[in-house]
């Protein structure tokens, strides 16, 4: 690789964060963006980027995360999207994960304003990318910390949640690279402790963002400290805590003004009025609730221990999902650990395989039990999956291994020519891999998504034609549709809500919008609302396939 003659490293990542910068932006500007033309907002096809959208926007104009719904006290706090959550008291909607991301964007959206913040997920991501190329130098080699970028600006789960904008995985992940890249140099003389400071304010951010990744960060962090102990002093690491403290602070204060208490989230359930593992949601099985092993359980297998859906999830969304880079990952780890048993001296690199380990079983445990109860998201087996956001830190911390072994390759006794056509072939063939997985994956691939979102907002378009923006909609799947413009009640089949809305249907206009067929609007009609003197009239078409109908009041 005699690429340094004409230039070096460094300037191919910069032309390449530039690149990649358009490439992760490409989705919002082509698919996200131009649709509030149409519609007047912004849709996604997350619930959970809607609502990220939807505070980001209310904090930025009112300095705060709290929507006031006045119908929620009267009606069950039933009035709220899926990826929010309902004060008891106030009845005002909430988000419902951690805050560190609205924080974040809502903070530099107060100074670069909206449209901007929407950006600095993909500026954010190529950022990441540049200081990785920078530790795995460091660790390794400049070959193999230039190889090792590469991979990631396109690795395809890396790839594809830096274009869905409003996702917190990639600003997370961004932040704790860039932090660690400045905490593995406080080890040396001529480090300033700014720097110290500084790491412990981006993990301190990267945490508040995805503060459920806490236990493998930390575990991280002490295997660093223990590797390099004799080179860190506690000065420094203090500097590093400070740094920590900031954005720990300012999360439990806008905690403490969204939930009115500082260790509340918008996952736990804000009705009950028991201790903080009573309020968590019912997928937790932490067991006995209050207890020590209850809290230990909740830090490290919070959705049990069961190997085989550990083993049935690894299999299916790290070896079969990536399983080219799994297989030149293997071998490149072999002839890793085969050049370092000449030696088996504690290196760089040997600190990086045992913290990636570590990191690796953590994860694998911590996620891999989990079952979504959402039978949809069990049948969506592709890129677009939960497990691959929670995964992605394992894609990752498998490239320099891949980049190693190219590097070795490159080094073969061969002709340049033949030496750098495998090398090549073998980067462009992931490349390629990872590009059909993001924008060719059925269904959740971005230029399928791009139609789906087009088609959400034709359908919300037909549906704000049809009614004002003060009437409430029951929806299946579809609040991130109409959210904020309307207020969305999740249906999921709890017909209680129909009880509640009872009392206000004569002051509220309130419509039903569904895909059922006529026979399950009748067996509703006849078996749960008319008991109530309720009774869903007037079906519009709204497309091919939803309806909308207008909850009236028979009495």
């Amino acid at each position: 690789m005699n690429i340094r003659k004409y230039i070096s490293y460094k300037s191919i990542i910069i032309v390449l964060t530039i690149v990649f910068f358009v490439v992760y932006s490409w989705f919002l500007v082509t698919a996200t963006l131009p649709g509030q033309e149409s519609t007047g907002q912004l849709i996604f096809s997350w619930p959970d980027a809607m609502a990220n959208n939807y505070f980001i926007e209310h904090f930025v104009d009112n300095g705060n995360f709290k929507k006031v719904e006045s119908l929620n006290q009267e009606l069950s706090s039933i009035i709220h999207p899926r990826s929010a959550n309902v004060l008891p008291n106030s009845g005002d909607v909430v988000p419902v994960s951690f805050l560190g991301f609205v924080i974040i964007l809502g903070l530099i959206g107060k100074i670069i304003g909206l449209t901007l913040v929407r950006f600095i997920t993909p500026l954010a991501a190529v950022i990441a990318v540049f200081y990785f190329y920078k530790l795995i130098s460091r660790i390794f080699n400049e070959q193999t910390g230039f190889l090792s970028a590469i991979l990631l600006f396109s690795l395809a789960s890396f790839w594809y949640y830096a274009s869905l904008v409003m996702l917190p995985t990639v600003l997370f992940t961004s932040l704790l690279i860039v932090g660690l890249y400045y905490f593995v140099l406080q080890g040396e003389e001529k480090y300033k402790w700014h720097y110290s400071a500084l790491s412990g304010l981006l993990v301190g951010l990267a945490l508040i963002v995805r503060l459920s990744e806490l236990v493998w960060v930390l575990a991280l962090l002490l295997v660093i400290t223990i590797a390099y102990k004799n080179k860190f002093n506690w000065t420094r690491l203090l500097y590093f805590i400070l740094g920590g403290i900031v954005p720990v602070a300012l999360l439990l204060g806008f905690n403490w003004q969204t939930y009115g208490s500082m260790f509340s989230f918008g996952y736990f359930n804000t009705t009950s009025n028991l201790d903080l593992l009573s309020k968590l949601p019912t997928e937790i099985e932490i067991g006995q609730s209050g207890s020590v092993i209850g809290f230990l359980k909740l830090l490290f297998i919070p959705f049990g221990f069961y190997e085989t859906r550990i083993l049935g999830n690894i299999m299916n969304y790290f070896v079969l999902m990536f399983w080219p880079y799994v297989g030149v990952f293997i071998c490149g780890l072999i002839f890793w650990l085969r050049q370092w048993l000449k030696n088996r001296k504690v290196t760089a690199q040997l600190v990086y395989l045992i913290g990636s380990l570590v990191v690796f079983v953590i994860l694998i445990i911590y996620y891999g039990s989990w079952q979504f109860v959402d039978k949809m998201v069990l049948e969506n087996n592709t890129i677009g999956s939960s497990y691959m956001r929670y995964w992605l830190p394992l894609n990752i911390i498998i490239l320099p291994f891949i980049a190693y072994l190219l590097v070795q390759i490159n080094k073969l006794p061969l002709k340049k020519i033949w030496s750098n056509l495998i090398v090549g072939v073998v980067v462009f063939c992931l490349i390629g891999y990872s590009f059909a997985l993001v924008y060719q994956t059925p269904g959740d691939g971005l230029i399928d998504q791009k139609i789906v979102l087009q088609s959400y907002h034709d359908r919300a378009r037909t549906v704000q034609g049809l009614i004002f923006e003060d009437s409430i909609v029951i929806t299946d799947r579809t609040d991130k549709l109409l959210f904020p413009k309307y207020r969305v009640i999740d249906f999921n089949l709890d017909y209680t809500i129909f009880t509640d809305l009872k009392k206000v249907i004569n002051a509220q206009s309130v419509y039903y919008l569904n895909l059922l067929g006529e026979e399950d609007i009748d067996y509703i009609n006849d078996r749960k609302l008319q008991g109530l003197g309720l009774k869903l009239v007037e079906p519009s078409q709204i497309d091919s396939v939803y309806k909308l109908y207008k909850l009236q009041n028979l009495e």
